[in-house]
């Protein structure tokens, strides 16, 4: 469903919020996506390793995923060079649109060292941060997507965000070398879940 995401553009992302593995060979989820309803609905009646899910919908551009899937071996094995080490993934975790995933993970620092030499061959790992962990890190930021982000971080040193303004949206685009409209989006879209986070 990531590659689904990845692969189209009206979605932004996903979160997984939460996890369980009820019984050996079932994983059961819950996702918080942004993007439209019906198409992600559809993916998931297709994907053979689905085997229920219940789609909620929370506004017009995000809804809830709950889903229950077969095990496949490409989440036990990401799966096991975590849980076979003393660290706790703090949900939630990012699917972002550009395919990268990103999650906090919490434990032993000689842990965290080497789980990295455990992850599946195909995966590669870029670490954003390292230090002493902050309950309150990350609790709104991890729903923007990097573009939007990115966005955000322009627009604050043009002066988008300045009181009185002194940069613009066209000033936004340059830097972001994309269209007026597009910049416009990207904020649009960030603003409204930060405002969301904290309302």
């Amino acid at each position: 469903m990531h590659t689904f995401i990845a692969d189209r553009e009206r979605y932004e992302g996903a979160e997984l919020l939460a996890w369980n593995t009820p019984t050996a060979g079932l994983d059961v989820l819950l996702f918080r996506v942004s993007g439209p309803t019906d198409p992600y609905r559809d993916a998931l009646s297709d994907a053979r390793f689905v085997k229920a899910f219940d789609v909620t919908r929370i506004d017009d551009d995000r809804f809830y995923a709950y889903v229950e899937h077969r095990t496949r071996v490409e989440d036990r094995d990401f799966r096991d060079a975590i849980l076979a080490k003393r660290l706790l993934v703090v949900p939630p975790i990012t699917f972002e649109g550009s395919g990268t995933t990103r999650l906090r993970v919490v434990g032993s620092p000689d842990d965290l060292e080497t789980v990295l030499d455990d992850l599946p061959g195909e995966t590669s790992v870029t670490v954003d941060a390292i230090g002493e962990y902050d309950a309150g890190q990350g609790r709104v930021d991890p729903a923007l997507t990097d573009r939007q982000r990115e966005a955000i971080t322009v627009a604050s040193e043009v002066g988008y965000y300045d009181v009185p303004r002194t940069g613009s949206v066209a000033d936004v685009a340059d830097r972001l070398n994309c269209a007026e409209s597009t910049a416009a989006t990207h904020l649009r879209k960030a603003e409204a879940r930060l405002v969301r986070e904290i309302a």
